[in-house]
């Protein structure tokens, strides 16, 4: 029975060595059957390095095609910018040649203004032959030769109705052919500044507006000198004439009652200093201040400072000389008080003129210019292109001025603005 206890004990032991021996073999042989060899491990290294590089080829042409992109991209972004910018200065150029330089009729073209000033000339010419007659006419006995001689002036004076009339003509074409040519010339300035000969996509536009504008700028130069030397020959001749006929009453007078010529004068001149030195002054004041208001027309119309200031110091310096020449005209006590009374009144307004502008400063003339910039684009540049055009510019510009000297160096550009919104 112990034998067989024994015995028993032996089987057990050998049947759980025999187990155990299995249970520690089996995971051996199936470890080394999932462990893959050199030669898998080294392919699949080699398709890991291939789709490694595949990846890097990819990213390499990704970021080519981006690059190409950019590139076409920048350069669409300028042809555009070409385009706009030859717009922005061809538009306007266009418009002023198209539909006023070129167009034969129309009150606001150069056809229209040319002629309305023709015919204000030829009228002009026929009242200047009537005022001959006239003066010819006049008493020239003792009692009446000085007044006659003081008629005689206002037929001949600028002032008259119908050389005011050509005055008025002449100066309006005179303006116009000044803006024309000067937008002209700054087209062409524009042209080159922009290089638009480097815009590729533009071809040989740039090139035709810069000889289409220079055609015409000397074109419309050529006309304001002819019409500027035509009204100097005009004035000239009415001057000689006034003097001329003035003369000849003088002489009448002197032959019809005997007396000398320079006596005459003298008995003239001392009778009427003080109404001929009057109209020296009004003359003076109309041209000063009757016009187109104070600083003729720069401190209200044109909104300036520095210009304004400068040409009403330039104004009471003048009324200051005229006080003078007062003082000098050797006239009675009577008459000296009430010219140096007109004097004196004109140069109170001067200074009060001067104080205002010195008053407000640079910056309520700046506000004002920006003001009228918004009020013109709302109201005169609608169907005035030129008008809408200028306003965008001389707003650009005055953004930057943030200074007396920088705005004072911009100030006289609402000139222009001012000019084309105004004309119909």
């Amino acid at each position: 029975m112990r034998n067989l206890k024994k015995a028993t004990l032996v089987r057990l032991a050998s049947a759980s060595l025999s187990l155990t021996g299995f249970i520690s073999v089996a995971p051996l042989e199936a470890l080394a059957q999932s462990v893959p060899n050199l030669e898998e491990l080294s392919q699949r290294l080699k398709l890991a390095q291939e789709g490694l590089k595949t990846s890097s080829q990819a990213i390499k042409n990704a970021q080519s095609q981006h690059e190409a992109m950019e590139q076409k991209l920048t350069l669409l972004a300028r042809e555009s910018q070409c385009d706009r910018n030859y717009l922005l200065i061809s538009t306007p150029t266009a418009d002023l040649i198209e539909n006023v330089l070129a167009k034969p009729a129309g009150d606001s073209t150069l056809a229209g203004k040319m002629l309305a000033y023709t015919k204000a000339q030829d009228a002009a010419f026929v009242a200047l032959e009537d005022a001959v007659k006239k003066a010819q006419a006049l008493p020239i006995d003792s009692g009446s030769i000085g007044r006659s001689l003081i008629e005689s002036a206002k037929l001949f004076s600028v002032h008259s109705p119908a050389e005011s009339a050509l005055i008025a003509k002449e100066t309006d074409l005179l303006g116009h052919l000044s803006q024309s040519a000067s937008f002209l010339r700054s087209a062409q300035a524009h042209v080159v500044s922009l290089g638009l000969n480097s815009c590729a996509n533009l071809g040989n536009k740039p090139a035709v507006l810069n000889e289409m504008a220079g055609s015409w700028a000397q074109k419309v130069s050529l006309h304001y000198t002819r019409i500027a030397d035509m009204s100097a020959k005009r004035m000239r001749l009415r001057e000689a004439l006034g003097a001329a006929l003035s003369a000849w009453l003088t002489r009448q007078a002197a032959i019809s009652t005997s007396t000398e010529i320079d006596t005459m004068r003298s008995m003239i001149d001392e009778t009427f200093k003080a109404e001929r030195f009057l109209e020296k002054v009004t003359n003076w004041w109309i041209e000063v201040e009757i016009g187109r208001g104070p600083a003729r027309g720069l401190m209200r119309t044109y909104q300036q400072y520095q210009g304004a200031l400068v040409t009403l110091r330039t104004d009471l310096k003048r009324a200051a000389e005229l006080l003078v020449e007062a003082e000098k005209f050797n006239l009675s006590a009577d008459s000296l008080a009430v010219v140096k009374r007109v004097v004196l009144g004109h140069k109170e307004t001067l200074q009060r003129h001067i104080s205002e502008l010195e008053k407000d400063g640079w910056a309520k003339k700046l506000a004002n210019q920006k003001a009228f910039l918004d009020h013109y684009e709302k109201t005169l540049a609608v169907g005035n292109p030129l008008c809408g055009q200028l306003i965008k510019v001389h707003r650009s510009r005055l953004g930057a001025a943030s200074t007396p000297a920088a705005f004072c160096s911009r100030e006289q550009g609402f000139m222009a603005v001012v000019d084309a919104c105004r004309k119909q």
